[in-house]
């Protein structure tokens, strides 16, 4: 619960940043964007580490002891997904959804390989 408070903060920042708001002329991050994450942040069991990227996204990451690794960027029309599981990394796009991600991050921490697409 704690988590999911600070990743609200969070996009609470995230619709403050301006033009340049990382120095390297990066633009503001879409409402769309940061209200479609709030969606998702609400209804996640797994409450991943956020941040804004320079590409008009924002970014969940979920990282294992083992180092296995998921990261999600969100954007206005999709999902991209990278994932890294016992050194073989895969990169797909799935649609927007919460139901997707979900299974998405429990098939993460559970090792399950599901479809990519």
């Amino acid at each position: 619960m704690l988590q999911k408070f600070k990743n609200n903060k969070k996009l609470d920042a995230f619709q403050k940043l301006e033009y340049n708001w990382n120095g390297y002329e990066a633009p503001p991050i879409p409402h769309q964007v940061i209200n479609r994450v709030r969606r998702l942040v609400k209804g996640l069991t797994f409450q991943p580490k956020i941040f804004p990227t320079a590409c008009k996204s924002i970014q969940l990451e979920y990282e294992k002891k083992n180092g296995d690794y998921l990261e999600i960027e969100i954007t206005t029309t999709n999902m991209e997904v990278y994932r890294v599981i016992s050194d073989n990394e895969e990169e797909f796009v799935l649609p927007f959804g919460i139901d997707k991600i979900e299974d998405l991050i429990r098939n993460f921490y559970n090792q399950v390989k599901e479809a990519s697409a």
